[in-house]
């Protein structure tokens, strides 16, 4: 201040004039850096800065100023939300893309039938982990951020109970299976059916792994986890079909999954140690049975929701034939890679909100305009190439299929609202009557594919889908337009 003062009055009048003593040691601490630009209090945008070139000399430069002013501050605002939701979709993506040359080096080097029904239990499989994951998964995306010093404990305590129980469930399944001779050569095969079992109890140990890193906003270790895994079971599988050309087509593809995640999870101790992530931490089961009530309200939801989308390659393989599966299931895992960036945005919208609720409408309408954007273009993409994609599996499948598959990418129209339903109903702690409604929705959505199967075939399942989905959609919306129409809500149970 002293400086300033004492040169004041060898500084021009017009100068002087507009800036007093004060307002020019505000301005010399702003362009040094060390104060923050002024702001309009009506707009909430930065003023122009002495550097900035006059309004007579240049116009239109406030406009784009402003403009570029509210494009930062709308960057900033979503900074960890946006974060956190590209390193989710970069992994997954990264998967998915491996995952479908995965499939295709299946599909030409086994028989439709060995394809179809692997494909069938991998969907199986990873139905057994959601029922094992207990609604674990979930409960960890809210309770880290809210038990910051004894989260570590949690998230241990956490993937001990998944991993036993999804080895239970999958132990039950093979049982059953095996008394009902389903899918042919899997029942009798104990090789498979140890791989299934454990490949239960890996899937929903790692699943539950990746979303504890969400909820830490540790989303980048899930992208290295499931680019890993992605390589390496490709690798392996590729590995197999040449060494042990006459392993039976379903244990080839259990092996390779179950030791994409195993190898998956090792190599990522040591960057989980980096992000000071401590997964080998004495276990807190007292702060679990404290959240028991919401654990089950979790895995009722989740339950209801997914099951239906992750079970339906299944129910195909059942009621159609394991052929027919093998031709859906290239198409089914576009719908899936799709809902990748709708999947990734949702998660995280439930984690951003949770910790900040006042940001809710904002991340609402930024995550419901971006997942719109994806389902039309997924509908639109399946429309036109469905059968050019079909094609590049095997030259058989656009045969088995037809045109049944055209129209099943704009399902994820509605698909979008599902998934935003749900994430509303976790932050306002109504899960347990959303899970009423949604696993109603479930067995009718389940229902309606299987007789349109009866009735119709591929195709009748695909319409029976659909309209089961759209039905589903219009009923949900309600809720979502209230929150991403209304007030800011500043709390999580508005």
């Amino acid at each position: 201040m002293m400086p300033i003062k004492r040169h004041w009055s060898k500084i021009p009048k017009l100068y002087r004039d507009s800036r007093t003593p004060e307002k020019l040691s505000a301005h010399y601490q702003i362009e040094k850096g060390l104060a923050p630009q002024p702001m309009n209090a009506d707009q909430g945008v930065r003023m122009p800065s002495t550097h900035d070139s006059p309004l007579t000399t240049r116009q239109g430069t406030l406009g784009l100023s402003t403009a570029a002013s509210f494009l930062r501050m709308a960057v900033s605002a979503n900074a960890v939300f946006a974060l956190n939701s590209a390193a989710i979709v970069i992994g997954n993506c990264t998967n998915a893309a491996l995952g479908f040359v995965f499939w295709w080096l299946a599909a030409r080097s086994l028989s439709a039938e060995a394809n179809g029904s692997a494909s069938a239990l991998i969907s199986m499989m990873l139905l057994v982990a959601q029922l094992g994951d207990f609604g674990l998964a979930t409960l960890l995306l809210g309770e880290t951020q809210r038990h910051p010093g004894r989260a570590h404990g949690l998230i241990v305590a956490a993937l001990l109970t998944v991993l036993a129980l999804s080895a239970l469930f999958g132990s039950v399944y093979c049982v059953l299976a095996g008394s009902l001779s389903l899918l042919g050569p899997f029942s009798q095969s104990s090789f498979a059916g140890t791989l299934f079992v454990g490949g239960c109890a890996i899937t929903a140990f790692a699943s539950l792994l990746d979303t504890a890193l969400i909820g830490l906003l540790r989303s980048t270790l899930c992208m290295y986890r499931n680019s890993v895994f992605g390589i390496v079971k490709l690798l392996l599988l590729a590995a197999v079909v040449m060494v042990f050309p006459s392993m039976e087509g379903v244990s080839a593809v259990l092996f390779s999954w179950v030791g994409g995640i195993c190898i998956s999870l090792l190599l990522l101790l040591p960057f989980a140690w980096n992000y000071r992530v401590r997964v080998v931490r004495a276990p807190d089961f007292d702060l679990l049975a404290t959240l028991n009530s919401k654990v089950i309200d979790h895995h009722l939801l989740n339950v209801s929701t997914q099951a239906p989308a992750i079970i339906l390659p299944y129910v195909v393989a059942v009621l159609l034939s394991p052929e027919v599966n093998a031709a859906f299931y290239p198409t089914w895992m576009l719908i899936t890679v799709a809902l990748i960036i709708p999947s990734a945005l949702t998660t995280t919208l439930f984690a951003a909100a949770a910790a900040d609720p006042g940001k809710l409408r904002h991340h609402l309408r930024f995550s419901l305009v971006i997942c719109g954007a994806c389902a039309l273009a997924t509908g639109i993409f399946l429309l036109l190439f469905s059968s050019f994609v079909l094609r590049i599996f095997n030259p058989a499948y656009p045969e088995i299929a037809g045109s049944s598959l055209n129209f099943l990418g704009f399902g994820l129209l509605g698909v979008i609202i599902k998934f935003h339903y749900i994430a509303l109903m976790r932050l306002r702690n109504r899960m347990r009557l959303a899970s009423v409604w949604l696993g109603l929705a479930a067995i009718f959505e389940l229902g309606m594919a299987a007789a349109g199967a009866r009735i119709g075939g591929l195709q009748g399942l695909v319409l029976g889908w659909l309209l089961a989905i759209f039905i589903q959609a219009v009923l949900m919306s309600k809720p979502i337009l209230e929150a991403g129409l209304g007030a800011e809500q500043h709390n999580g149970t508005s």
